[in-house]
């Protein structure tokens, strides 16, 4: 990248004045960018200095990469001051730049925690477990709590027969960080009470699409066997309002009339509608059926969060998850907790926004001051296209919301779409895909190449393989990798002659996957169309063809248990840990031994002379593994 700064970049650069946005896509230079404005703001606004600005990051190796280019540059500026007094000032910026707040959000907040032991009532010595060990440390305390409660607890008790052990141990560990937002909730049965609510509204819905479909059942062919069920179903039904309109509804007879299955294009409105209705009506039954059990629910998770938070005061421990939570809560209950460090930090800058979710939203809005309209401090970078840690909780629409609240109060949303960092093929094609892919404005989607990066590359080619929708009835997933295989398989065929001439001799060509779970299916799609490759590793070594080969040779020789009168020399016997009397060696029965023994005997033992016998079982056993070897 060119050490001056593109138009889009300065824009970004020195736009300090105003809350900003930035819509920075892939290999645009954001590191970059957040690396000069932290330096532009320390040049601009004498009144701040390193410690004054934050600038939060998804990962430490992120955040320790700014810190050194931030180093670097005030460095340099150190070095190119026109006067005494401007290079004291930037020596004073160099020392305080190991303090500034440049982190992952939760090095943030752990910072907050630990620099207020009074407000927080923390001992700042704390220690912080890694994801694993906190999973550990919550399956453990989680355990304790059932061996102590479960004969007193009425509640504990009714879930874990309703449940058994190990599902209920399961449920409670899958919240994980949502346990300290369930344990908040006022009335956790409102959602499952308004589900017995619409109860009958939603059986007598169901009933009157079932009936419908059936009195329309002529729309379709006379001979198709979505008219045949439907005429079958006609007779029973009587018998399925019954069932359907009962207070408590049985949807047997309507499953095994087999109504729900059929399909037509002259029906497909009214089919569609009937599908959902009877998904609906199991989700609704199902949250009807929860809304017993969670006051049970809510009175145990209230009770074994206690004792949880009891036991990481007791260790002086924190899991990762409790470090923003912690401090939002006492950010927003102390206000002169809130205003020091609105004080404090007079610029932040929130990198790859949007991986956040909306409880760092939260955390970032009280630290410049809530609602952003009487502060001018806020600089957040994202990408929408590159949202990809929902495991995490990210929530791409929270980027969005930022953004909207900007524009609200005169900010300003910018963009960076020049790349750097790729060709101009793979800039296209990422074009094409994510247009495709996304519903948005296409100034949002699209990034441009710069002309002096990267003007060479392969060809990119984007193999679009059409699939059945959702609604459609989809076979086995092995047909999706199946259609992949052979789309991929037919555009090699066609274009490995046009470029091998091309290739240096000997060259390897290389098919990247994501997983190597469906790679068998690839691997034998390709040698369908005369393709030859090799997979390297993977969990598809022993279902190669080769493998399996040796694999039923020396299955065979364990059936027929090769005896060799005098055949076998006693130091290769010797050598494989299976000395018997000559002239009655027998090879061992176990697969492991065998594979030794063929290795011995193929490769080690040079003076061996084939016998007669051997040469007898031989024959057999090339008869035996013929259908093998043949398929």
């Amino acid at each position: 990248m060119s050490k001056n700064p593109t138009p889009e970049q300065a824009l970004a650069i020195n736009t300090i004045k105003s809350n900003v946005s930035l819509l920075a896509g892939a290999g645009s230079g954001k590191t970059y960018v957040l690396m000069k404005r932290f330096v532009q703001i320390l040049r601009a606004d004498l009144s701040v200095n390193p410690t004054n600005i934050v600038a939060i990051t998804f990962t430490r190796k992120a955040a320790d990469e700014i810190k050194g280019r931030v180093r670097q540059a005030v460095s340099e500026c150190v070095e190119q001051a026109q006067n005494d007094l401007e290079r004291l000032r930037w020596q004073e910026h160099l020392q305080k730049v190991e303090s500034a707040p440049i982190s992952t959000i939760h090095s943030l907040c752990s910072r907050i925690l630990r620099d207020n032991p009074v407000e927080t009532q923390l001992d700042p010595e704390f220690t912080i477990l890694e994801d694993f060990e906190a999973q550990d440390f919550f399956k453990e305390t989680l355990q304790q709590y059932l061996r102590k409660n479960i004969k007193e607890n009425a509640a504990l008790r009714r879930l874990v027969q309703t449940y058994g052990v190990n599902s209920f141990v399961n449920q409670v560990t899958a919240l994980g960080d949502k346990l300290s937002e369930l344990v908040r909730e006022d009335n956790l049965a409102e959602p499952y009470l308004k589900a017995k609510e619409e109860l009958p509204a939603l059986q007598q819905k169901l009933f009157a699409a079932v009936r419908e479909v059936i009195e329309a059942r002529e729309a379709l062919g006379a001979k198709t066997k979505g008219r045949q069920k439907l005429t079958e179903a006609a007779g029973l039904l009587d018998e399925m309002q019954k069932q359907l309109l009962a207070p408590e509804p049985d949807c047997s007879l309507l499953d095994a009339s087999g109504v729900v299955k059929v399909s037509g294009k002259a029906l497909a409105a009214e089919l569609t509608n009937l599908k959902n209705l009877r998904q609906e009506l199991n989700n609704v039954l199902l949250n009807a059926k929860g809304c017993d059990l969670v006051q049970d629910w809510l009175a145990v998770l209230q009770e074994f969060y206690a004792c949880l938070s009891a036991r990481k005061q007791e260790n002086n421990i924190l899991f990762n998850d409790d470090l923003d939570l912690l401090a939002i809560e006492h950010l927003q209950k102390n206000e002169a907790l809130r205003q020091k460090y609105q004080e404090r930090y007079k610029y932040i800058m929130v990198d790859e926004f949007q991986d956040t979710n909306e409880r760092q939203r939260q955390l970032i809005y009280l630290l410049c001051g809530n609602k952003l309209d009487n502060t001018n401090n806020l600089f957040i970078v994202g990408d929408v296209k590159q949202s990809i840690y929902r495991f995490r909780h990210a929530d791409v629409s929270v980027f969005n919301k930022v953004k909207e609240d900007i524009a609200q109060n005169a900010g300003q949303n910018l963009g960076m779409k020049t790349n750097f960092r790729s060709t101009q093929s793979i800039v296209e094609s990422c074009n094409t895909a994510f247009c495709q892919l996304m519903d948005l404005p296409k100034e949002e989607i699209c990034l441009e190449h710069h002309e002096g990066a990267n003007t060479g590359g392969a060809k990119v080619c984007l193999l679009q393989v059409p699939y059945k929708s959702k609604d459609d009835e989809l076979g086995a997933k092995e047909d999706k990798w199946q259609k992949e295989a052979e789309a991929i398989a037919a555009y090699l065929q066609q274009e490995l002659p046009k470029v091998e001439p091309q290739l240096r001799p000997g060259a390897s060509k290389a098919i990247l996957l994501r997983a190597m779970t469906h790679c068998e299916i690839l691997r034998q799609t390709l040698q369908g169309y005369g393709i030859n490759c090799v997979v390297v590793k993977g969990k598809g070594f022993y279902e190669q063809q080769e493998i399996l080969d040796i694999l039923n040779l020396l299955a065979n020789i364990t059936k027929y248990r090769i005896v060799d009168e005098g055949g076998f020399p006693e130091e290769t016997m010797r050598a494989t840990g299976n000395i018997g009397a000559k002239g009655s060696s027998v090879v061992p029965l176990d697969l492991e031994s065998n594979v030794v023994w063929l290795h011995q005997f193929l490769f080690d033992d040079a003076n061996y002379t084939v016998t007669d016998s051997v040469k007898e079982y031989s024959r057999k056993i090339a008869s035996d593994t013929a259908p093998y070897l043949n398929k």
